[in-house]
């Protein structure tokens, strides 16, 4: 994966679109991640997995599912590999903010 892929700078109007696609991508996510954090009986499973598999298996949805919604970002100026990595930057960094939260409530 090359940097050159991102842009150099992120208008407001084409971080609302990651944001958006980001969205689209939630909901999957956090359904697998839920469900291996109860298989696994571990609350520190939800970030983990919201971080790793969630992502993966979402974007594999939209792949298979939802190839044409590439097309509205791509008519905006946003790349595919663009989408993903930003998509999965916002994933770890909800991911880390979670693993923070768990740990300061066991701590308390």
């Amino acid at each position: 994966m090359q940097f050159s892929d991102l842009p150099d700078k992120i208008t407001m109007n084409q971080l609302l679109f990651y944001w958006t696609f980001h969205k689209s991508t939630l909901t999957l996510n956090w359904i697998f991640s839920v469900a291996i954090a109860m298989v696994m009986l571990s609350p520190w499973m939800i970030p983990l997995a919201s971080m790793t598999g969630g992502p993966l298996i979402s974007l594999l949805y939209k792949e298979v599912a939802r190839k044409n919604d590439y097309y509205f970002y791509f008519n905006r100026g946003l790349s595919k590999r663009a989408l993903i990595v930003v998509s999965l930057l916002f994933n770890v960094a909800t991911g880390i903010l979670l693993l923070i939260l768990i740990q300061l409530w066991t701590t308390l």
